[in-house]
């Protein structure tokens, strides 16, 4: 696992082609527990124009009831602001429509106990502001229908909004990016296996390690583990993956030598060895990279040894199966 305290960035590992804004990018989860189906994407950001003073980071959630019938979207309204705001249950975002119409939704999140201060990207401490509302799917077509005014509020005084006017309807073509691909997503039937090893809530960060699954191959086989990391200082997560290599020979896979996967439709993802280890292999993909295996079928890898390589196929994307387990078992407890 890589020292907690060091940004991702400087890990060392190489997306061989570039990935197309899919949904293997965008798409956050997609797990079922205790009967409920969550399945949501990453946060989009939202400006209405460069003046907008009030941007935030978008995204959505759908969910789907035990009865498999009943379901829910949550739209959520990230906020990095330099004030602690925590936005009232009731108060209400109004939507308007180009043709006048208006919509509006009740925040229903409570008060966070939560709350630190972070480093955003521009160098401002900041604070995360939440919004959550509930939405029927009926709910959501509207807005992706467009959207010409939006009015959030954030607490009960009379001037206590933010107002919004999108002339590119940036809000709705926001919604509708995410809508489309969770609506794409294949139904989730089983049960997601909880696979949380260790939960470790630091000072600076908190640090989530799965349990293994083994996933057998006829040129070796692989117990696959791995942990989320995210930093409070900065508001930003990472993955390591970690693969214990058996078979009928010892695997020295040599410091900084590249592992090359390759997916079903011929991409290759690159990701070095992190340490100089025996029959174990610590890499570091993005996020990307990790939600390519997840969401992805991964066909082979090549490993390389000190005296050659190893090559090892998957018929049925037993690699890629598992480590969609796991990383959907993570993300039941991951912060963003």
């Amino acid at each position: 696992m890589r020292n907690i305290f060091i940004k991702g960035a400087l890990a060392i590992s190489l997306l061989v082609m570039t990935m197309s804004a899919s949904a293997q990018t965008l798409i956050r989860h997609s797990y079922k527990s205790n009967g409920y189906t969550y399945i949501g994407t990453e946060r989009t950001f939202v400006k209405a124009g460069s003046s907008d003073k009030h941007p935030f980071y978008e995204k959505l959630e759908y969910v789907v009831f035990p009865d498999g019938e009943t379901t829910a979207f949550i739209l959520e309204l990230d906020y990095e602001q330099e004030t602690n705001i925590n936005f009232p249950k009731e108060v209400q975002m109004r939507a308007t429509a180009p043709d006048g119409k208006m919509l509006s939704f009740k925040q229903y999140a409570g008060t966070s106990t939560d709350k630190h201060q972070f480093t955003s990207e521009d160098g401002k401490k900041v604070y995360w502001n939440v919004a959550k509302y509930m939405l029927e799917e009926d709910d959501v077509k509207k807005l992706i229908g467009g959207v010409k005014n939006l009015e959030v509020t954030y607490s009960w005084s009379p001037d206590g909004f933010y107002s919004y006017s999108y002339s590119n309807d940036e809000f709705a073509k926001a919604l509708k990016e995410q809508y489309d691909i969770i609506k794409a997503q294949p139904a989730v039937k089983d049960e997601t296996e909880i696979l949380v090893a260790e939960y470790s809530d630091n000072f600076g960060s908190k640090t989530v390690i799965s349990t293994g699954l083994m996933v057998e191959g006829k040129s070796a086989n692989m117990k696959v583990s791995m942990s989320y990391l995210y930093y409070k200082g900065t508001n930003k997560e990472d993955y390591d993956l970690t693969l214990i290599v058996s078979g009928g020979r010892e695997f020295h896979i040599p410091y900084e030598s590249e592992l090359e996967f390759t997916m079903e439709d011929g991409q290759k993802i690159l990701l070095k060895q992190e340490r100089d280890s025996q029959n174990v292999a610590f890499l570091f993909p993005t996020l990307d990279q990790a939600k390519a295996f997840a969401f992805g079928k991964v066909k082979s890898v090549k490993i390389p040894l000190e005296d050659g390589f190893v090559i090892q196929e998957w018929e049925n994307n037993e690699f890629g199966k598992a480590v969609n387990t796991i990383y959907n078992s993570l993300q039941m407890v991951s912060v963003l």
